[in-house]
């Protein structure tokens, strides 16, 4: 076999039901791997399951310390060049790890792809990142320093450089217990070029227990969790751009028009508890429409259109009504007949948006 070895990590926490499927998926891969499953302190059948597969796979259990806990338990347990993490809910296409092998370069920092989106019964219903949004290959050090972020999918849509995985770990537990891709993909590009196939080469899940998902709904716990994340990022990008030589605007997060409503919506549902202490209502609702009016993080002008328009709702209308209208951009992004109406009427308000943002804030 020539090219990279690859290890895939499944990591594991009752979720007993898709297990079998996420491990057959590691193990049914068309280029030789290794799997190793580690289960973080399950409480349903989960461990019965990985004693199921007997010598076909390396298991490992641990005390439950969340997900990034697992990936600093594992790497170096790993003999991989290349290490690919598998969340138990998800799936791995057949040929992922051979499309991967074919592209590597040991200057890497990681390749990644895209995923199907799929949901509980494993139906596939979009893409992730979506079709429309391109893949960036290089070095995205330059977009990371000056936006915060670049386009990338979750946890398994990622094949990382063992060599820059030992340099960025550990994962710091404290602060992304259960977030490891909101650390890797952050850290692991300040070490070498991405490169990223435009493929779909594994399935991410999306069902009521995902916690980034927001597919159980859109609740004031959910929005400050993650206001909070997107904060610990940024603390982060600063201190690693800081130790690269680079340097990084305080005001990235703001450039985001759905971390500012949902900053907005934490605001006015609550002072009490905001995690960002000076917020005030209209400097954050500009910010927000300055986010949009410049591209944001979304390219579709008909999803642009709709989250001016809720920026606009959520500074103004009644408490009750904040959190349905956040759903609209959050929850998901359909296309339907209610958004394009939507869209139509924020299209009427762009003018008022190019007119605020020119203001002084």
């Amino acid at each position: 076999m020539t090219g990279p070895r690859i290890s895939i990590v499944v990591i594991s926490h009752d979720y007993a039901d898709y297990l079998p499927l996420a491990i057959d998926s590691a193990l049914a891969q068309t280029r030789p791997v290794e799997v190793l499953v580690v289960d973080d302190g399950s409480t349903d059948s989960s461990p019965e399951v990985i004693r199921g597969y007997g010598d076909r796979i390396r298991a490992v259990s641990k005390e439950n310390g969340g997900n990034s806990s697992v990936i600093n338990t594992a790497v170096p347990l790993t003999s991989g060049d290349v290490v690919m993490f598998l969340d138990a809910d998800d799936l791995l296409h057949p040929e992922a790890a051979e499309e991967v092998a074919r592209v590597w370069r040991p200057d890497l920092s990681k390749v990644q792809f895209r995923l199907s989106l799929i949901d509980a019964a494993g139906r596939r219903s979009a893409v992730d990142p979506p079709l429309d949004v391109d893949l960036p290959t290089g070095d995205v050090v330059g977009e990371l320093t000056s936006t915060g972020r670049y386009v990338t999918p979750v946890t398994t849509g990622n094949a990382f450089s063992r060599a820059v995985l030992e340099r960025v770990l550990p994962i710091p537990e404290d602060d992304f217990r259960n977030t490891n891709d909101g650390y890797l993909n952050l850290v692991t590009p300040f070490h070498g070029p991405v490169l990223s196939l435009d493929r779909e080469l594994g399935s991410y899940r999306l069902h009521g227990t995902n916690l980034w998902a927001y597919s159980g709904g859109v609740d004031l716990a959910g929005i400050r969790q993650r206001v909070r994340y997107d904060l610990t990022r940024q603390r982060y990008l600063v201190q690693t751009a800081t130790a690269h030589g680079r340097t990084v605007d305080d005001d990235i997060p703001l450039r985001d028009p759905e971390h500012v409503l949902q900053r907005l919506v934490s605001l006015r549902t609550d002072r009490t508890g905001h995690p960002a202490s000076g917020d005030r209502v209209l400097p954050l609702a500009r910010a927000g429409l300055r986010a949009v009016a410049a591209g944001g993080s979304a390219p579709d002008p008909v999803q642009r259109a709709v989250t001016a328009l809720a920026l606009l709702l959520v500074a103004v209308l009644p408490r009750p009504a904040l959190l349905p209208v956040a759903e609209l951009v959050l929850l998901s992004r359909p296309r339907g007949p209610v958004l394009r109406g939507l869209a139509r009427g924020a299209r009427t308000a762009v003018a008022a948006v190019r007119r605020l943002t020119g203001r002084r804030a």
